[in-house]
């Protein structure tokens, strides 16, 4: 394929596309619609968080916890699991505020989404209680999972061992 056709093909898709890509206008609008509807869930979002706290606290869980209207932001980490886990609240770039989880050997402050939207869960105009419950569940889940534990069953035995024959 000559260059030139390449970019002329590149121009067309663009253009095809353009009609799907929101305004800064459009996106501002966006955002302050779903600003708005995520301030009247943060009383319902503060109950399923405060529920779930409390339970991992039972467990001797550390947790923090940030639900305000300037945004929202839930971490957790026990001994012995890689850690912090959580999540919080971002725009997605299609413009709403969405959930974005912190991953426990990333960064222990940042959050990312997922690309596509239908694939996270929403706090904004479309907050389904029920998701975010199951989404939380899920979170938890996986933090408690053996991948996250800092040292394998065979690590721990080979460590306490050392211990006893030193």
């Amino acid at each position: 394929m000559e260059r030139q056709d390449f970019w002329s093909n590149i121009d067309n898709v663009l253009k095809i596309h353009e009609e799907h890509i929101l305004s800064n206008d459009q996106r501002k609008f966006i955002h302050e619609e779903e600003q708005k509807a995520y301030e009247t869930n943060i009383n319902s979002i503060q109950e399923i968080i405060d529920e779930f706290e409390s339970k991992l606290k039972e467990r001797n869980f550390w947790t923090e916890k940030q639900i305000d209207k300037k945004g929202f932001r839930f971490r957790f980490n026990k001994t012995g699991y890689y850690g912090p886990r959580g999540f919080s609240s971002q725009f997605h770039i299609a413009g709403p505020l969405v959930l974005g989880v912190i991953n426990p050997t990333g960064d222990s402050l940042q959050s990312f989404y997922k690309n596509r939207l239908e694939d996270n869960v929403q706090i904004g105009c479309n907050f389904d209680k029920d998701e975010l419950i199951k989404f939380i569940e899920k979170i938890i889940l996986d933090f408690a999972s053996t991948n996250n534990l800092i040292i394998s069953k065979e690590q721990y035995d080979y460590l306490r061992n050392f211990k006893n024959n030193n």
